[in-house]
């Protein structure tokens, strides 16, 4: 998340352009043989080019595996109340490390009340220098960097602006993190992906992926399009099944040799896995 700025260095609404944030009205049937406004490709964007929505798909069923655990417990809504009241946007921010390294301040100052013996004083000096530092870092990261991002979040979320498009859910094998391969909501079997949006795990530890979306290819709202990163990323949150799932990144389109190669990475072709 340390791309994403806060408010202060953000653009407004009006930076918004293109054709995601253009919508029908609803109950208005587009004439046959009129293609969605999603299926508009603008002249100066390049061609989707990689792997079909069909071959991802496949991919997403064979990498699909058992959540591990119970379901995770229902949260606050990010829209409704504020971001520190919503349990993983408070472990999203590093509320948790700010709890931890107060909690071992507290431990050490407890211990250096007691009257320590003298030759443990400078060990229990050094660790308190330790704790003291690992807590004004985590404080300086919570403020500058997990707040910002918390309240993007939430702002994107809310923002009613939002497109609906197809995502397939690979992993990276660089450390296992979730991502949605997007494709258009219309173009069939044979649509070539346009973006990708890293998630950030949701579970513990031991079970990161529990609380990921149920089904490994469906449906996706994308809320946001109202920050934006330094080079111009919109920043967005996907919303599946009835409940957000928070990026890790801002929203990558198909526009590069990164891409490609990210996409060659989450799912290589299955006759190079079959050997």
């Amino acid at each position: 998340m340390d791309s994403v700025r806060g408010p202060e260095g953000v653009q407004g609404p009006e930076g918004v352009q293109g054709r995601e944030a253009v919508h029908r009205p609803e109950g208005v049937q587009e004439p046959e043989g009129v293609q969605e406004p999603e299926a508009v490709q603008d002249a100066a964007r390049p061609e989707p080019s990689g792997p079909t929505y069909a071959e991802l798909f496949e991919h997403a069923r064979r990498q699909a595996g058992p959540r591990g655990g119970r379901a995770p417990r229902p949260e606050r809504d990010a829209r409704e109340v504020a971001w520190w009241r919503v349990r993983s946007l408070r472990r999203v921010a590093g509320v948790h490390r700010v709890v931890i390294a107060l909690g071992f301040c507290a431990a050490v100052g407890s211990v250096a009340l007691t009257g320590p013996p003298k030759e443990d004083a400078l060990k229990l000096y050094a660790v308190g220098v330790l704790v003291l530092g690992a807590l004004v870092y985590s404080c300086h990261q919570l403020l500058t960097v997990g707040r910002p991002a918390a309240r993007a979040m939430v702002r994107a979320l809310a923002d009613s602006v939002h497109v609906r498009r197809r995502y397939a859910l690979l992993y990276d094998p660089r450390g296992g993190a979730p991502v949605l391969v997007l494709f258009p909501m219309y173009d069939g079997w044979d649509a070539r992906p346009e973006a990708v949006l890293r998630l950030i795990p949701p579970g513990p530890p031991k079970q990161p992926r529990r609380g990921l979306p149920a089904k490994p290819a469906g449906t996706v709202e994308l809320h946001g399009w109202r920050d934006f990163t330094v080079d111009g990323r919109p920043f967005v949150v996907a919303w599946i099944d009835g409940r957000p799932h928070w990026p890790a990144g801002p929203y990558q389109e198909a526009d590069g040799p990164e891409f490609a190669a990210l996409i060659d990475r989450l799912a290589p072709p299955l006759e190079v896995q079959a050997s």
